[in-house]
């Protein structure tokens, strides 16, 4: 019987085929991975969202957030809740029209 093709990485548990050489990664590849990232360059204005609520519960791990944002003919509202440590994040965004971002007297933000 001829070697498979396929690699056994790729093929399943219940026909594993004969047993294939695994190549080494090349140096470029593992020295990519083990590089640190490089700095993010952010262009336009960072402080169009505003944060109007941020909540964390130590216990479980989760941090839901609300921002909002004034666009021509209303405010767009993104909440965001994310787990630490897990790739886990749920995401909305709503526009409500005829609204208004404004500044209240205690240094937050109202949707008026």
């Amino acid at each position: 019987m001829p070697p498979s093709p396929i690699p056994r990485s790729f093929r399943s548990r219940y026909n594993p085929g004969p047993m294939q050489a695994v190549t080494p990664k090349p140096a470029a590849i593992v020295a990519a991975k083990t590089m640190p990232p490089k700095a993010l360059k952010i262009t336009g204005n960072p402080e169009l969202w505003q944060t109007l609520q941020k909540v964390t519960d130590p216990n479980s791990g989760w941090t839901k957030t609300t921002r909002a944002m004034q666009v021509p003919g209303g405010v767009l509202i993104n909440t965001c809740s994310r787990k630490t440590g897990a790739p886990i994040a749920a995401e909305a965004l709503v526009l409500v029209p005829g609204c208004h971002l404004m500044r209240d007297t205690a240094k937050g933000w109202l949707i008026a």
